[in-house]
């Protein structure tokens, strides 16, 4: 096969909008530019274990949160692996 179609979609945050995201066994996840989210990883007792500031694509792996830190709307998309 010379191409394999990705299954993607687009996430869509509010100014200051949190939301639970499962990227299960892997996906990318796109921010739009000049964008500024932060994703967390909890553990079972929702005890933060890691962050990183999301500014270029990037593959995560698990339950995450995902935290918009601006005053606008900002679009992320999700390409699964």
């Amino acid at each position: 096969m010379r191409y394999r179609a990705l299954k993607h979609q687009t996430l869509k945050l509010e100014a200051k909008a949190q939301l639970d995201f499962n990227a299960n066994e892997g996906v990318v996840l796109v921010p739009e530019s000049d964008s500024k989210v932060f994703i967390h990883w909890l553990n079972d007792n929702n005890k933060l274990l890691a962050t990183y500031t999301m500014t270029f694509p990037t593959q995560i792996v698990g339950q995450v949160k995902l935290i918009n830190a601006l005053d606008k709307q900002t679009q992320i998309k999700v390409i699964e692996i």
